[in-house]
């Protein structure tokens, strides 16, 4: 038990104010029914007879007023915290040699091995490691003196909302070393492959594709992504058509998808099956046979590619060359033209990227800022107790007059 205000103690002094206030009152006297007063006549009566402290419940429940605010003002304390230490291991580090060396000497030095996973198990998971973030919350929910976390902090595993990191809980990063992967390989034609290598350490994930003669015997070969585009546009949008035109041409040669580019106007267009559709016009885009559509719509919003629905995006602004430099608009159309989502996926695995300690560091909870929580929960009991037993006393008093 602490305070955080102990000076307010000095207040307990305040005490002597009731005690003095019972012992210099007089009792209540007995009421004797008379039916007559003719003979009952004037004396003096000694004020103080003896000194002794009348009505004792009512003055125990005011003492108790008073130490119950001095402990309000005091900020009242207690130590919550269960005198053990846990080290926590996040399976993905396991083999490392800093990890290996701390498990030894932190469980000689008393502390308890657990995994990081559902439930903190004692012994290794058969799955990885949990979310980060809701491992914070849970080990801050055990109450413990001390708790040291191994883990290759992982961006992945910092998903959801963002939790403060408590002062009891140590959290150290060991990256894993640096791994280096084929990501896919694309057949363009039996003799034409594209390889895309990745490389992924603790600070990013990064991809290179190479131009080989054959695929990799270990590494299924996909065939490249074919798309057919076809750009309508009227006389006003001719300049924005050719911008539009050189930027997928741009990403045909940069990127592994092969475009198939037509033209038409919109005085003389007719539906024609293909992947996407441009519309470039003040009119309203027609039903087509698209299975995507992007359509002219400066009321749209700021971005300059938005979404609009599962298959459908809004060109908010003219293309002209410092618009489009401005906005990335060739990256943005490459995003929406090769989804990278699916192939993330098979990149998971490899991923070595992690969070930086200054990261976690930003959100420790400071010990003050954990004390006043603590201490801000106690405080409402005791509030609550305050005003219970300021009623009981005020109804005593009440019925005895006092």
């Amino acid at each position: 038990m602490q305070f955080a205000q102990p000076i307010f103690l000095w207040a307990l002094a305040g005490l002597s104010i009731p005690i003095a206030i019972h012992l210099l009152s007089k009792k209540e006297g007995k009421v004797i029914r008379l039916g007559s007063l003719r003979h009952v006549r004037e004396t003096s009566t000694q004020q103080f007879k003896s000194i002794r402290l009348n009505e004792w419940l009512l003055l125990a429940l005011r003492c108790l007023i008073l130490v119950l605010w001095v402990l309000l003002l005091s900020g009242l304390q207690f130590d919550q915290t269960k005198n053990q230490q846990w080290l926590v291991v996040d399976k993905s580090v396991k083999n490392h040699p800093l990890a290996k060396k701390w498990m030894d000497s932190l469980q000689v030095q008393g502390f308890e091995l657990h995994w990081l996973a559902d439930g903190f198990p004692t012994e290794e998971p058969a799955l990885g490691s949990a979310n980060y973030w809701e491992s914070i919350s849970l080990l801050r929910q055990r109450e413990l003196e001390k708790i040291i976390v191994l883990s290759s902090s992982g961006v992945e595993q910092f998903a959801g909302m963002r939790e403060s990191l408590p002062v009891s809980i140590q959290w150290i990063t060991l990256p894993t070393s640096e791994s280096r992967f084929v990501a896919e390989t694309i057949r363009k034609s039996n003799t034409n492959y594209l390889i895309r290598l990745g490389t992924s350490s603790a600070d990013a994930t990064e991809f290179e594709t190479i131009r080989a003669s054959r695929g990799i015997d270990s590494v299924e070969a996909k065939n490249i992504l074919q798309q057919k585009v076809l750009i309508v546009a009227d006389e006003a949008f001719e300049k924005d058509a050719r911008l539009l035109k050189a930027s997928l041409e741009v990403i045909q040669e940069k990127l592994p998808i092969q475009l198939t580019i037509q033209q038409q106007n919109t005085v003389n267009y007719k539906s024609t099956s293909s992947n996407w559709l441009f519309w470039l016009s003040d009119q309203k885009a027609p039903a087509s046979d698209s299975a995507s559509v992007v359509f002219y719509n400066p009321k749209s919003g700021s971005a300059i590619l938005k979404p609009v629905s599962s298959n459908q995006w809004a060109l908010t602004k003219r293309l002209s060359i410092s618009t489009m430099e401005e906005a990335n608009f060739t990256l943005q159309l490459a995003s929406i033209l090769i989804p990278e989502k699916d192939k993330w996926k098979s990149t998971r695995l490899h991923d070595r990227r992690s969070m930086p300690d200054s990261f976690l560091q930003s959100s420790v909870l400071s010990a003050s800022t954990a004390n006043r929580i603590i201490e801000n929960h106690f405080n409402y009991y005791l509030f609550i107790l305050l005003l219970v037993v300021f009623m009981i006393e005020r109804w005593i008093a009440y019925r005895k007059n006092q």
